[in-house]
């Protein structure tokens, strides 16, 4: 799958600039923040995730997917000075 030249729309920037500023968000933090359902905003973060924005880990059997930022996705929205989140089991209650 190439992912490159690919740039973002203004609603994929807006999100991947969101995840990167708290770090690691789940379907639902995203749809309590754009008032839609939970299926929507998982697939808002899954589309993200194919154009290599966003990482989707699972650390933690029986609890939600976290999505955080790769360094694609740090590069595609200029995100200086800050860092990809690393999930782990023992942070991912977090």
């Amino acid at each position: 799958m190439t992912r490159y030249p690919y740039t973002p729309n203004p609603q994929q920037m807006e999100l991947v600039r969101w995840v990167a500023s708290l770090g690691a968000v789940t379907a639902q933090a995203l749809a309590d923040r754009l008032g839609s359902s939970v299926p929507s905003a998982r697939a808002r973060l899954t589309a993200a995730q194919r154009r290599g924005l966003l990482a989707c880990q699972r650390p933690l059997s029986g609890r939600p997917a976290l999505f955080t930022l790769t360094r694609a996705g740090q590069r595609a929205c200029a995100a200086r000075g800050i860092q990809a989140c690393r999930v782990s089991p023992s942070n991912a209650n977090h």
